[in-house]
């Protein structure tokens, strides 16, 4: 571009064609040498008004609105939210004490001997251990329920026994598993038999 173009540019020009002096439109094209740059400019700097005029910001009001109905659906997926980890944490803690109670009962008959599964010192809603012999090349495990999901023994407060015949000594057990917080189901029950069988069904009367 010329000496004499490059200082007569300014931020808001149009665009000058590469080494001259004629301006080129939007589209590239180069504008007719007889043009009046006066008007060429004013038209450029009008586009440019006119189409800052369209393109807007948000307002105060309508941030604010925009910020009120985010709370709004924040407000209703919270609580929704909170239900789903409820239930999950549910059903995990479930599935960990009947796993635990079919892994004894496998490894009892698979060993012949006895296995046993023992409440924390705390009791059962401090979790659980599978209890194998001294004599077994087994690592003991333990289970822990998830937070918010108490669990119970409710024939008896102690462990149980399973013997190598698969069954368990002293005919059975009873657990409940419940979450104030889950719904629609808040609990389930796990029935032992004496024969080693366990089985779930829902627990209506959970506190």
């Amino acid at each position: 571009m010329p000496p004499s173009c490059r200082l007569g540019c300014r931020f808001d020009a149009p665009i000058l064609a590469p080494d001259t002096c004629h301006p080129v439109d939007l589209t590239g094209h180069r504008a007719p040498g007889d043009v009046d740059l006066g008007s060429f400019y004013s038209a450029g700097r009008t586009r440019r008004v006119l189409w800052m005029k369209y393109v807007k910001g948000f307002t105060l009001i309508e941030l604010m609105i925009a910020l009120v109905v985010a709370g709004v659906i924040l407000g209703l997926a919270v609580p929704s939210m909170r239900t789903m980890m409820a239930n999950s944490s549910l059903r995990s803690t479930t599935a960990d004490l009947a796993s635990a109670l079919g892994a004894a009962r496998m490894q009892a008959l698979s060993m012949r001997t006895d296995v046993a599964v023992v409440p924390a010192a705390g009791g059962w809603d401090d979790g659980w251990t599978i209890d194998y012999p001294a004599s077994s090349s087994e690592q003991d495990k333990t289970y822990t329920p998830e937070g918010g999901v108490t669990v119970s023994r409710e024939d008896a407060p102690g462990g149980l026994t399973f013997v190598a015949q698969g069954g368990v000594t002293g005919g059975g057990a009873e657990f409940s598993v419940c979450s104030a917080e889950a719904s629609p189901v808040r609990g389930y029950t796990l029935q032992l038999s004496f024969l080693g069988k366990v089985t779930q069904s829902d627990k209506g009367d959970c506190p």
